[in-house]
């Protein structure tokens, strides 16, 4: 199966970022419809994979790839040497799957768009729940990336049964959507976001690269300086090159800064420090909630203020290595209104399918289909709101400038750096700063005093199942 039909020449043209949302016109369509038709007899072993409570890990750690006709394919997995383990660290161990999960995902709802052109939904309503199980699969890692890949996963299956329900409203009859809500439910219930396990994983990698002086600290050792630099090629994955990178990648020119670099970047205890600044911040805004997103801010320019500090000389690899937490954060908020959203919609359907109309509001579903409202993290103490339009409807969060708009878009921005700030929450919760010195003012009890909301006049649209106009923009 291609991974995606890319290749360095063609991925603007088609690639990992269009598929499986390909448009039947397109040219490279056919092609990918026949691999995923011929791949048919495999889905149903996918299918009950998804089932399964956990997933088999392969037994290795570098896929074999192979090219053929302008595309990279992976077709197995080199097995791994009696000690391959040791030259790994702890997470390169463990989630070399993550990548064919989510590939395979993709192939579900290709899978099940093809199903809904042939006019079997049932088949289509399995690919779903099979994504969905891969998504719950992967939450259950307690690690950061795999988070993100679950989060992933399930938004994709939501936007496309959004998408699908928008074509044809009332498409699913009331066992489909049973089936469809309990899977949901099962990985809408797995606990939050996990950081602890990031924690080992730095700490793995302390201890394979910095000496221990037997208290606790040490300094990065000549085979750690090459480890990371090992880490962090090549060079062009990660934008322009700067002096540091050649540093780290160069043999000549880490030969010659080796030797400085050691005695003069942070020692472990520094470096330690430095991650569990952020590990400890993040995990305080996860316990505490949304509104105290604001202190993510200041975690992330105190990393970013490292990174400009270094030099071939000087470098930090906590602030390198450690992951980007106010985006996690953000991503995790934005997650509780994605499950949310997508349980009233699931709820709304199969009102429609009993009843044969649109509820007139949310409350008229609980608690049969729905236990409770999920809430709108953008405005305290209220639930997501509901718009009804003739046979279609809308559900929506005020967004970011806090009051509710009756599901009137935000207005499109002109700065692609402030695209969607209508679903930004720090523009929700900004914290209030003093006007002499910048710095951030907290109450006594350490939450941070809130400035006023400085979101775009407009709503978040999470869910909308009215027909897309000519030059609006989808959901």
């Amino acid at each position: 199966m291609a991974s995606g039909g890319r290749d360095e020449h063609t991925e603007d043209d088609f690639g990992a970022a269009v598929f499986p949302y390909l448009d039947p016109a397109h040219p490279e369509y056919p092609a990918f419809e026949e691999a995923v038709r011929s791949f048919a007899p495999h889905l149903h072993e996918l299918r009950s994979a998804a089932e399964m409570p956990i997933i088999g890990l392969p037994v290795g750690y570098e896929p074999i790839i192979e090219k053929g006709e302008g595309r990279t394919y992976v077709t197995g997995i080199v097995p791994a040497e009696p000690d391959a383990y040791k030259q790994q660290p702890v997470i390169g161990i463990q989630l070399i799957h993550l990548g064919s999960m989510r590939r395979l995902a993709q192939v579900l709802m290709f899978d099940a768009r093809l199903a809904l052109d042939d006019g079997d939904t049932q088949r289509a309503c399995e690919d779903y729940i099979a994504a969905l199980g891969f998504a719950r699969q992967v939450h259950k890692e307690p690690y950061l990336i795999s988070d993100s890949i679950g989060i992933a996963i399930h938004t994709m299956v939501v936007k496309e049964i959004e998408r699908q329900l928008r074509d044809q409203p009332g498409l699913f009859d009331a066992d489909q959507l049973s089936q469809i809500a309990h899977t949901h439910a099962a990985l809408a219930q797995l606990p939050g976001i996990d950081i602890e396990h990031e924690r080992m994983f730095f700490r793995d990698t302390m201890q394979r690269t910095y000496s221990d002086d037997g208290y606790g600290d040490g300094r990065i050792t000549p085979e750690g300086f090459e480890h990371f630099g090992l880490m962090m090629m090549p060079p062009r994955d990660f934008g322009s090159v700067a002096f540091t990178d050649a540093a780290m990648i160069d043999r000549r020119v880490r030969a010659a800064a080796m030797p400085l670099s050691i005695v003069f970047s942070n020692n472990r205890k520094q470096e330690l420090a430095i991650h569990d600044l952020v590990m400890d911040q993040t995990q305080t805004v996860l316990d505490r909630g949304v509104q105290w997103i604001s202190m993510m801010r200041d975690t992330e320019l105190n990393a970013a203020n490292i990174r400009e500090e270094e030099g071939p000389m000087h470098i930090s690899f906590a602030a390198t290595l450690t992951p980007p937490m106010r985006q996690m954060v953000h991503n995790w908020f934005e997650y509780q209104h994605t499950k949310g959203s997508f349980s009233i919609m699931i709820a709304i359907e199969a009102y429609r399918a009993e009843h044969g109309q649109l509820p007139e509001m949310l409350s008229m579903m609980q608690p049969k289909y729905l236990p409770e409202i999920p809430l709108d993290l953008m405005n305290p103490g209220n639930t997501i709101s509901y718009l009804v339009d003739g046979e279609r409807y809308v559900l929506y969060s005020t967004g970011s400038d806090g009051d509710d708009d009756g599901a009137r878009r935000a207005p499109e921005a002109t700065d692609p750096y402030y695209s969607d700030a209508e679903q930004m929450f720090e523009l929700r919760y900004p914290q209030a700063r003093s006007p002499m010195t910048n710095e951030a003012i907290y109450e006594p009890s350490g939450k941070p005093v809130l400035a006023q909301p400085q979101g775009p006049d407009g709503d978040w649209i999470l869910i909308d199942t009215r027909p897309v106009q000519d030059g609006a923009g989808g959901s």
